[in-house]
Formats: structure tokens, sequence, C-alpha cells
């Protein structure tokens, strides 16, 4: 009920993230596991259905987003990690140094110090990095 009474219609979201800089840009982004936040946000921004077709919602992910989309879900077994971002978080000596976990803005920087840790291992940066991106866990 506070949502209806306090909340944003989706079409306003859509354009305020539209407007923001955050699209159509060469920004990273960093995730953990990312196919329904990104498809909740193409919903949004499109005011549409997701494409019936995991081609076209790439093309439509990508036109909006970019190339440079890094999953650790998906990529964490090239890199012989396993499980969810806590355990990850664990293997890699990673601590959470704000909120608690499931909460959006702690998890996405505990996501973001995982990343860098990645990013410092040998394998990290002896890997195709190429073949890194753009793959979303669940979807390919």
């Amino acid at each position: 009920m506070r949502n209806k009474e306090k909340g944003i219609y989706s079409r306003d979201f859509g354009m305020m993230v539209l407007f923001s800089g955050l699209c159509f840009g060469e920004l990273t982004w960093i995730t953990f596991h990312n196919a329904y936040d990104f498809g909740f946000l193409l919903k949004i921004l499109t005011q549409h259905s997701l494409p019936s077709n995991l081609k076209s919602f790439m093309r439509h992910l990508t036109y909006y987003f970019g190339y440079r989309i890094f999953a650790i879900k998906y990529n964490s077994k090239i890199f012989n990690l396993h499980g969810g971002l806590e355990k990850v978080a664990k293997t890699l000596n990673v601590t959470r140094i704000a909120g608690l976990s499931q909460q959006a803005g702690s998890d996405s920087l505990f996501t973001l110090h995982c990343f860098i840790q990645i990013k410092n291992m040998k394998a990290f940066k002896q890997c195709d990095q190429k073949l890194l991106v753009l793959a979303l866990y669940g979807l390919v």
C-alpha cells in the first residue's frame, strides 16, 4: 500500500534512468546474478514485454547498457569459485564493510569488492577477458 501512495510510476522511473547518463554510455556494469535485474530494467525502459528470444534480449541489453557487463555468478566457475555472493566473498577473503545481506547498496558494494579481488587474481589476468562479458547467469 505504501508504494501505491508514495511510490513512483515505472514509466517515470524509466525516463529518469534514461536521462541520468546510466544508459548508452561506456559504463562497466558489475553484477552477481543479473539476468532478472536487467530483465526488469529493460521492461521498465521500453515499457513493453521482454523480447521473446535471447538474441533479441541481448540486442536490447547492449543497446541500453553496452557491452561491458560482468556477472560474477556466471564467471565464477572459471576462477574455481562456487555458491552465492556470501560464499564467493568468503573464498576471496572479502568482508562486507557496510550494511546487511540482501540490501541493494550493501550487496552492490560487496559485489564490487569481490570483482576487484577477482580482477587481481592471476587466473583473471591470464584469461581472454572478452569471454567474461555479457554472460548472464541463467541465460547463457
